[in-house]
């Protein structure tokens, strides 16, 4: 005889998907969708998950990875660790893990199951710092010459008598005008150089 299925939704927050979307994906497939880690009346920490598993319940994530408490990164072993005795304790209150978005469950599947947990969590930890990094910093910004810069380098530009050649042209303009101050940027402000007369 089966017992009836109870389905429960838990999202965690993560850069690769928000709380709420994830909360969008399994609320048509769950009964109830919770928030670990999160704050608000939908609320739950993973003890209380935990009380909530008996037979027959099926705690779905969009990633199961996110079962994870991030905090304990540091800790020996880790978030596969970590991962893996949280799903230890669901398996001893007959509950199952469902990976929605690989469509892996943890009653048959569990070698997959935690096979593509540690992946995701290696790929997950591996933009982390990068990923907060490239918030922070937008790059090299862009080189806008100054009116007197760019009178230096018309100059400089049309004068073919002591330039003759292009790369004569951007070697002066690069040390006398600005480094970033190429041939190519003086063509596009300029156009093309005059020839000399002879």
């Amino acid at each position: 005889m089966h017992e009836p299925v109870d389905k429960i939704g838990v999202v965690r927050q993560h850069r690769w998907l928000s709380a709420d979307e994830q909360a969008q994906i399994l609320a048509p497939r769950c009964r109830k969708v919770v928030s670990l880690g999160g704050s608000g009346a939908q609320s739950v920490t993973r003890e209380d998950l935990e009380r909530l598993a008996r037979p027959g319940t099926v705690v779905e994530l969009v990633h199961a990875f996110l079962l994870a408490d991030p905090r304990r990164k540091k800790v020996r072993g880790g978030l596969q660790a970590d991962f893996r005795a949280v799903l230890d304790r669901l398996d001893k209150r007959g509950a199952k893990v469902v990976d929605v978005d690989a469509q892996i469950c943890s009653g048959k599947q569990r070698k997959a199951l935690l096979a593509l947990v540690d992946s995701d969590l290696a790929r997950s930890n591996r933009g982390a710092k990068s990923a907060t990094n490239g918030t922070r910093s937008r790059g090299r910004p862009s080189y806008e010459p100054t009116p007197g810069e760019l009178e230096r380098a018309e100059h400089i530009w049309g004068n073919t008598r002591s330039y003759p050649e292009w790369p004569d042209a951007d070697k002066a303009l690069r040390t006398k005008v600005n480094k970033q101050f190429t041939m190519w940027r003086a063509y596009e402000e300029f156009g093309p150089r005059k020839a000399t007369k002879t």
